[in-house]
């Protein structure tokens, strides 16, 4: 198994086409974007629920929580996401993951305030394994066939795939998704660890 991960979704556009082609081999993928994309694209929320794919939560305004947290702004951050999304579902949402945006307050080791909101609401912080925006867009490297080939080189069994929705991480997805489907079962994060697992 491997799941792929998508963060902010900034450029909704990039999101359908990708939806398609994800389906197109039977895969789903675990979706952080941030909140108010939401509110300003509400059915990108329905459209990810519908096809089976998980969201996880980003905050509702992408706001680093560290390296100062605050109880309120995490608290209303984390909360605004919540209901941008229910909001944008018309119902109830069971989040069970969230990423602070950066990884704010997780770099080196978990901040207690933002740990501790996330276990109080029945979340877990969703890591990853390998990561597109540190291994190549920090670099500047923004090609999608470059990022198709590091996927292709670098995905294991077990790897949870950080990509975010943006041009060359959503076109390099696209155009290695068959080969990856042919190797592993993409799934979303709570497929992968499931309620249960530690």
């Amino acid at each position: 198994m491997v799941a792929l991960t998508f963060d902010d979704c900034f450029l909704p556009d990039l999101v359908e086409p990708l939806l398609q082609d994800l389906e197109a081999v039977g895969a789903r993928a675990t979706f952080f974007c941030v909140g108010r994309v939401f509110r300003s694209h509400p059915e990108l929320a329905r459209r990810l629920v519908a096809g089976g794919h998980e969201l996880g939560n980003h905050t509702l305004h992408h706001r680093m929580l560290a390296p100062r947290p605050d109880r309120r702004v995490i608290d209303a951050e984390i909360d605004g996401w919540q209901r941008a999304v229910e909001e944008a579902l018309g119902g109830p949402y069971p989040t069970r993951w969230f990423r602070p945006p950066g990884m704010a307050g997780f770099t080196t080791e978990a901040d207690p305030k933002i740990l501790e909101a996330v276990r109080r609401r029945g979340m877990r912080v969703a890591l990853w394994t390998l990561d597109v925006y540190r291994s190549l867009d920090r670099l500047g490297v923004r090609d999608p066939e470059k990022v198709a080939a590091f996927l292709r080189e670098r995905v294991r069994g077990g790897e949870v795939v950080l990509l975010h929705v943006s041009t060359s991480n959503v076109e390099g997805a696209r155009r290695v998704l068959p080969e990856l489907a042919a190797r592993f079962r993409l799934v979303t994060l709570s497929e992968m660890f499931p309620p249960d697992s530690p």
